[in-house]
């Protein structure tokens, strides 16, 4: 039987939950009082919704999974990507304020290791906000990179992902599959059915999803865009490869489930995402200790031969882009990141604030057609919060890749190392395509979402005194006690 301190009987009855729950119930009422007067029509929807979010917030566990399975639909048919955003925004606030709310009793905790890059991320993006020239708009980047912060938090106290670990990555990697058959599908075929939004379609008119091969576009399945579909893809299949090394029983076929999300990242043609893909698995391969030095030296060898191999393909050549100037094949990127030095020499210490980079841009490149952000993790921290925010995103990769390192080296049996090591491919894959692109490791984004609560995962598992269990089957905390 699990420890007392893990068993959440949580109740809407009595004290501050209680005066919550009429609270709601009150506002509820009055809202759809007013909707029968001026409009009886959305009545039903708004109750609909009032039920939903009552659901939700007295089944935490349950709003956490389902916000990991919503991951992969951000824009489909009629539903666009601004109102999918706010619709998870939403349920992850809603999931956040019940878990925080089982946690409220206690008076302590362990430490945390993400505690100053994410306090200092915060302090700068509300400083920011404050002195933005349009700070209604900036609060929306702070509300998002909120809710991102308060959800890792809330994940990481309540522990509800603790013994639903294995679970957390096994849905990811089973979402992630049909969504690289769609990117299949999308990149053959192009965009159309039911599935395809608006957003979608005005994007393929507009020529922006063509590739160098006539009739082949590049998929994106239902998320907003390529380089977010190729992220979640490279993801799964880091996760897919990493449990293919650690358990031998399934290995053929959690390699092939990594063969399918790869070649969905192909079809997104995310350099960045690829790039990651490599990144991810090479330094999770070696946190768990399955490469050493000559395996690291084969593993180099074998790079630079096969790059040196596909570099004569002309075909690998023009969909890597390579043998061109730089400026020539990314000439969006180049200009963004030109754009985001000339900010920040024009506001060196306290940034811009969220959304304010477009505008700014296009006085100094002098085109209507720009970026909205600086194609860059850390640049676009410190065009937004200063060089403050930007050494804040520094310090955060730092943490997370010792962290991720440090508790590999006492992870205890299989199955917690194949969890860390997943979530220390996962992250190492996000970071470096932030090389290329921004709102995957920070923010109010799908990814974003779903990497703070591998994060709370993370810390559960590291915590020194996270959970005693003497459940037949759980497995401990990374300090190394072994399964009872």
């Amino acid at each position: 039987m699990p420890s007392e301190e893990m068993t959440f009987s949580w109740s809407p009855h009595g004290g501050v939950t209680e005066a919550l729950y009429n609270l709601g119930a009150l506002v509820a009422v009055g809202i759809a009082v007013a909707s029968v007067v001026a409009n009886p029509r959305p009545l039903l929807l708004l109750l609909a919704v009032a039920i939903g979010i009552g659901w939700v917030a007295g089944r935490a566990e349950f709003g956490v999974w389902l916000i990991a399975l919503l991951t992969v639909i951000e824009t489909v048919g009629p539903l666009s990507f601004s109102l999918t955003k706010a619709a998870k925004l939403g349920l992850t606030a809603v999931v956040v304020g019940a878990l925080l709310l089982r946690t409220a009793e206690r008076t302590s905790s362990p430490e945390d290791p993400y505690r100053w890059p994410l306090g200092l991320l915060l302090a700068t993006a509300f400083i920011a906000t404050l002195i933005s020239a349009s700070p209604l708009s900036s609060m929306l980047g702070l509300a998002s990179l909120l809710a991102f912060v308060l959800y890792y938090t809330a994940v990481r106290r309540s522990r509800v992902l603790l013994q639903g670990g294995p679970q957390l990555l096994k849905t990811v990697l089973w979402t992630a599959i049909p969504t690289a058959v769609l990117c299949l599908v999308q990149l053959s075929q192009g965009y159309k059915g039911l599935l395809a939004s608006k957003e979608q379609l005005s994007s393929e008119a507009a020529g922006e999803l063509n590739t160098i091969w006539p009739g082949i576009e590049r998929a994106s399945a239902l998320f907003n865009g390529p380089s977010a579909c190729g992220a979640f893809l490279g993801v799964a299949a880091v996760i897919a490869v990493t449990h293919a090394a650690v358990f031998r029983k399934s290995r053929f076929g959690y390699a092939v489930g990594s063969a399918v999300c790869l070649s969905g990242v192909f079809a997104t043609f995310s350099r960045g995402a690829l790039l990651g893909f490599f990144a991810g698995v090479t330094f999770s391969s070696w946190s768990m200790g399955f490469l050493n030095r000559r395996r690291m030296l084969a593993v180099g060898f074998s790079f630079v031969a096969i790059f040196a191999t596909l570099f004569g393909i002309d075909e690998v050549k023009a969909y890597l882009r390579l043998g061109s100037a730089l400026a020539d094949v990314s000439p969006s990127r180049i200009d963004a990141w030109q754009s985001a030095v000339v900010v920040i020499r024009r506001f060196p210490v306290f940034g811009i604030g969220f959304y304010q980079f477009q505008d700014l841009s296009r006085g100094i490149a002098g085109v209507v057609d720009t970026a909205q952000h600086p194609h860059n993790g850390f640049l676009k921290a410190t065009v937004e919060q200063g060089p403050i925010g930007g050494c804040a995103y520094l310090l955060f990769v730092v943490i997370f890749l010792r962290t991720s390192r440090r508790s590999l080296r006492r992870a205890s049996g299989p199955e917690q190392n194949w969890i860390l090591g997943s979530i220390a491919g996962a992250g190492a894959a996000l970071f470096t395509q932030e090389l290329f692109d921004a709102n995957l490791t920070s923010g109010g984004s799908s990814i974003a979402i779903l990497f703070a609560a591998m994060l709370g995962l993370q810390t559960s598992l590291i915590d020194g005194d996270a959970v005693e269990s003497d459940q037949q089957g759980a497995y401990s905390p990374a300090r190394g006690s072994a399964p009872a």
